[in-house]
Parts: C-alpha cells; structure tokens; sequence
C-alpha cells in the first residue's frame, strides 16, 4: 500500500494507475459489495485500497482524535425550519456548519466552531479564494477529492469517498441500505459517505470525541419550493460560492430539482438511519432539534429545552 501511495502522487500514477484500479479492481468490490457479500472485503480491501491512493501523510489529524471527549455539539442543517435567532443562540456551543451556511455569516455574530463540505465544486471555491480561513473558527473539513490537497492553515483534507450514493456506475440509491453502510473509525483512512454532508459532519463529531450531537435545521422535507434557508421563497440560490461555481465551472446550483420521492434523498434517510443504531452502540447520544421535519429516527426536544 505504501508503495501505491507513493505511485499515486506521481503523473504515472495519475494518469495510468488511478483510471486502472477505477477500471478494474473498484468494479469487483463493487459487485460484492452490491450483493451483500463479504462486509470485511468492503471494509479492509476497499478503504485500504482507496486510501493508499488519496491519502497524503501530511493529512493526518489524529492529534484532534478525542481532543472533545465528553462534550456536546450542533450540527446545524439548513432546512428552512431554521431561524437565524437559533444560529445565535449557539455562539458560545461548538458548532458544525454544513455546505452553504456561509451565505448565512452576515446575519450571524459567530462563525461555527468547524465547517464541513465534501463538494468538489465548493472546494475549489474555497481554494481559489482563499475562504478557508473565515469558514470556522477552528477546523474547516474538506474532502480532499483529488487526493492532492495538503492540510493548511484551518482546513482539514479528509478523502470522503462516494461509496454508496453516487458512483452510478456500479451502484445505485435502490441499492443503498443502512444495514449495509459502514462507519471507517479512523477517519484518517476516510469517511464513506452517505448522502448527505450531515452524516459526514456527525462522523467527524464523534471522531473528536463528541458524545452529544444535535441536529438542527435538518429538515428533510424537500416538498416545497423553498428547500434551505438561504433561498428565496422560489428556492432560488444566490451566494458567493454558488455564483463563483457557475462562472468557472459552468454548474449551475441555484436550484435544488430534488424532492421527496428523489433516492437520494431515500438514501439520506437510510444514512441517518444507519446512526441512530450506531451511536447506542458507541453510547453516543444524538438528539433532533429540529422544528418539523421529516427526520424521526432520534429523540426529539426543542432548542429551548437543550438550552
């Protein structure tokens, strides 16, 4: 493996051994994984195999394993159930914003303790403009999707791999199953995403050490028009980051054409399914406060009441 590190951060390994191994070996885990057959190969072969070529020994953040034991922590959606009055009563918690928060900052009096995106396209964005730094205020998690990204400054590169929900080439949302997802430990080797950046950020959370972790704003109800926060009542986006992908990338994010009959968003609901057995096995306890919403996997109670 070490020497399939090595090779990957050459132009040999990226242009030859890289398309190979997606060509060849990732196609015969997938098709035994996809029939639920072998749940260690998944496990061992698959992240070892994926992580000797993305990850960069420079990334490695063990030191902040556990560094908040014990301590609780909001990961804040940003579902149109939430309230900008909510984002600042949280000012002296330890926060996780998520994806597009940063188009609520200028409303806000804090910056969240941590943020976290895993799209490439937001990344670059970020990169390219130097926003790392103003994101959190002390980590920003990015999924370090090229695996050429060095950790610098507050940005942490994490390799957070679209395991069951996006590669269409070999599987589908049909096919995504919270019996059958996996949660890697040490996240150091890479985070197997599942749908949506939420379930990202409570890996990370229980990473540090977390054992409370409440969820706001994650609504999970795609059913109207307006489906965050930040747009407007037609669910239109216009932020910085979204307008900066549109002008280099040509991807146009302003509206969000999901709804919720859409796998994906079945699939979410399935990842989050996935945690509520998980944290009891690792005595983490996640809580929903969320105003409505269709996410019932957790116990419910009110930002006043945890407050």
């Amino acid at each position: 493996m070490k020497i399939l590190k090595v090779i990957r951060h050459t132009t040999f390994g990226e242009k030859i051994l890289l398309p190979i191994y997606e060509k060849t070996i990732e196609p015969i885990l997938y098709f035994f994984s996809d029939r639920g057959l072998f749940t260690d190969l998944k496990r061992k072969l698959y992240i070892k195999w994926k992580a000797s070529l993305h990850i960069k020994d420079s990334n490695n953040i063990s030191a902040l394993k556990n560094l908040y034991k014990g301590k609780r922590c909001f990961v804040i959606g940003t579902g149109p159930s939430l309230k900008i009055n909510d984002l600042n009563c949280l000012k002296d918690e330890y926060t996780f914003g998520l994806n597009n928060i940063y188009a609520l900052y200028g409303q806000m009096v804090y910056r969240p303790t941590f943020y976290v995106t895993g799209v490439p396209r937001y990344i670059k964005w970020i990169l390219n403009e130097n926003k790392g730094g103003d994101l959190a205020g002390q980590y920003v998690f990015l999924n370090n999707y090229d695996g050429k990204q060095k950790n610098q400054g507050k940005c942490c590169f994490i390799p957070m791999f679209s395991y069951y929900y996006a590669n269409h080439r070999f599987i589908d949302h049909e096919k995504c199953k919270y019996d059958q997802m996996i949660y890697e430990e040490d996240i150091n080797k890479g985070i197997i995403a599942k749908a949506t950046v939420a379930i990202t950020a409570i890996e990370i959370a229980v990473y540090l050490g977390f054992n409370e972790i409440v969820l706001l704003g994650i609504d999970m109800d795609y059913s109207k028009a307006k489906k965050h926060i930040y747009e407007n009542d037609e669910g239109i986006t216009d932020d910085e980051g979204a307008r900066w992908v549109k002008d280099n990338t040509g991807i146009d994010d302003s509206k969000v054409s999901i709804d919720n009959s859409s796998l994906v968003v079945k699939a979410m609901l399935e990842g989050f399914k996935f945690w509520k057995y998980e944290a009891e096995k690792r005595n983490v306890k996640i809580i929903n406060a969320t105003r409505g919403g269709r996410l019932e996997f957790f116990e419910r109670k009110s930002l006043g009441e945890i407050l």
